[in-house]
């Protein structure tokens, strides 16, 4: 029995499912079909059974927590020991697998596992974004026209074959430290006199960004937990079905509670060479969400109205004493080939988690380069 599962929850894009063949090795992988796209359905169910991947199919309401909530379900019922939650789109890289696998090995695997220093993909503009702002005349001279400026899908035979789709690697959830001050002040969202929503927005990011320095981290918006242990899901934590987005923060400060209750081990991966890939280049639900529009007031709508809902639930459980300011989580060590930047006594006294073997090189896909720099600017 295989001690860890690779759980790829689908929704909508058969290239983003297909994709995940190609980095888990099919006994590792488990397909859960949560979709209110009976055609999409169809198809994801003819495709597992004639490649023999287990699948499923679960209910769905078109919320992403019913999905996530669904496949921690079933892992709960397996006989499985851990798994690896993938979420829509998103893909994990060949060193990825082997990452989590050999961490699922270990005596040391925690409960659940949540990513720092994250890399994404974002549909890559490009130089020829710039030239929307100049004139026709030096446009025509460039040679391109305004179907070509800042279109990422241009040569792409699908625009919804994620592979295809001009991409460009970012670490989607770091910001610098001025940033963050900015931030917290308000120069990031600026109100605008006269205009309520902007007021709004500015005051609600404001509370966003303060509850993320002091709750989540210093650096990032966001810390993503891809590891779930039987002992964790049997917790009874999910994610909460009132929230669209931001339902993997909440996820992830229950996780960190019961972890400084002592009910579960959770501890943080600085994910240097990408694992896991957050894919952006066909949008997602807090793409669509930011362009949403109300119909009763001029704040409601946007990324404003989620953001106001998760900075309610913020205050609600900081007022439940659920948020801790403690954000040091134990981390995993992992011993890569370059150790030249650690004095040889402190290497010979960690204790590792994870040890590359001196043959290892990871595949990291052409995404990062390997080996990268000495040091990392986090």
């Amino acid at each position: 029995m295989s001690k860890i599962k690779f759980y790829a929850l689908c929704c909508r894009n058969m290239f983003a499912l297909k994709r995940h063949e190609k980095t888990i090795p099919k006994e590792d992988l488990i397909v859960v079909i949560n979709t209110l796209i009976d055609e999409f359905s169809t198809k994801a169910v003819e495709y597992c059974t004639t490649n023999n991947i287990e699948h499923y199919v679960t209910e769905s309401d078109g919320s992403p927590s019913k999905g996530k909530n669904s496949v921690m379900d079933l892992f709960q019922e397996s006989e499985h020991d851990y798994m690896v939650l993938i979420d829509g789109d998103d893909f994990l890289t060949p060193h990825g697998t082997w990452t989590y696998k050999k961490l699922a090995e270990s005596e040391s695997c925690p409960d659940a596992l949540s990513l720092q220093h994250q890399w994404g993909i974002y549909a890559d503009k490009g130089w020829s974004y710039a030239i929307q702002t100049l004139n026709s005349q030096a446009l025509k001279a460039s040679g391109l026209n305004d179907l070509h400026a800042g279109n990422p899908n241009i040569g792409t035979t699908d625009v919804e074959n994620v592979d295809e789709i001009h991409g460009i690697m970012v670490k989607p959830f770091h910001r610098k430290e001025s940033w963050w001050r900015d931030a917290r002040e308000g120069r990031i969202v600026r109100e605008i006199e006269g205009d309520s929503h902007s007021v709004a927005f500015s005051d609600v990011y404001k509370e966003w960004a303060t509850y993320v320095n002091k709750y989540i981290s210093k650096h990032e918006s966001h810390l993503r937990t891809v590891i779930f242990s039987k002992k964790m899901v049997e917790t009874g934590i999910r994610h909460n079905l009132e929230h669209q987005i931001g339902e993997d923060t909440l996820l992830y400060l229950d996780i960190k509670r019961a972890h400084l209750n002592g009910d579960i081990v959770l501890k943080h991966l600085f994910d240097r060479y990408p694992t896991y890939v957050y894919d952006q280049r066909v949008g997602g639900v807090c793409w669509e969400e930011k362009d949403r529009h109300g119909k009763e007031n001029t704040t409601d709508y946007g990324w404003y109205k989620w953001m106001r809902k998760l900075v309610d639930a913020l205050k609600r459980y900081e007022s439940e004493g659920i948020l801790s300011e403690e954000l040091d989580m134990p981390m995993i060590n992992v011993k890569t080939l370059d150790m030249t930047w650690m004095p040889e006594e402190e290497i010979e006294s960690t204790n590792w988690d994870i040890t590359w073997p001196e043959d290892y090189r990871p595949d990291l896909m052409n995404l990062v380069c390997f080996p990268g720099r000495s040091s990392v600017d986090y």
